[in-house]
């Protein structure tokens, strides 16, 4: 066989891989400074809605699930069916590392609490302007150390993933939108943890703001995150 055969024939190969992720529906996990959100792309609502990690609050208590949308439902009808015995394990196996994310993160929070700094104002002119510039402050997320942070981001990541994607994991890449105040540090730990330890195909990164432009199907514009009073 000739080598530019052999060549051409592992092009193809690679070329109908990447197809076969493409046509897969990706993953899309949002890190917000107060929620996590996870979900099936093409879904108007997530799959899966978290707290942040490393909050000082007392674990990332998983909020009621919401509504399951069709794209959804069809992608878990898809996988195969388990065996009683090993979807009992896999339950149990996923409340274990719940319970174990929800103890790290405690104490890493507990340990290490957000930082507030006061806000540079101008020189307020009135009574009212001056409470008002006193109580607004700028909240720093401080970090475990290393081997911590990678046992609690593990954790939350095994909790959260299992409960969306199941068993498919190593078949959807997955789109990463970082806020503007996402840590790099937790940002790279996370794309660590989903390459190496997941074996997710591919991780595309996406600024949270940025995303709303192309669901409209343009690539400029001005967005406005008026945020939600409520999860």
């Amino acid at each position: 066989m000739d080598a530019y055969e052999w060549a051409g024939e592992g092009f193809l190969e690679e070329t109908d891989e990447q197809q076969r992720l493409l046509n897969s529906l990706p993953l899309v996990l949002q890190l917000g400074s107060r929620f996590v959100r996870l979900g099936l792309a093409g879904v108007h609502t997530p799959h899966l809605l978290l707290q942040a990690p490393f909050l000082p609050t007392q674990g990332p208590h998983k909020l009621p699930l919401l509504p399951a949308a069709p794209p959804a439902a069809a992608a878990a009808a898809a996988s195969p069916p388990a065996p009683p015995a090993a979807a009992a394990a896999a339950a149990a196996a996923g409340a274990k590392a719940a319970a174990a994310a929800s103890e790290l993160l405690r104490k890493a929070s507990s340990r290490r609490p957000l930082a507030a700094l006061p806000s540079r104002s101008p020189a307020p002119s009135s009574s009212s302007s001056s409470s008002s510039s006193s109580s607004s402050s700028v909240r720093l997320l401080s970090l475990p150390e290393e081997a911590e942070l990678s046992h609690a981001a593990a954790a939350f990541l095994y909790a959260a993933l299992r409960a969306c994607a199941a068993r498919s994991l190593s078949s959807r890449p997955l789109l990463l939108l970082e806020g503007p105040l996402t840590p790099p540090a937790l940002k790279q730990k996370f794309v660590e943890l989903l390459l190496n330890h997941f074996q997710v195909p591919w991780v595309s990164f996406l600024s949270d703001l940025v995303a709303p432009l192309y669901t409209c199907g343009i690539d400029t514009g001005l967005v406005v995150d008026v945020g939600y009073p409520k999860p």
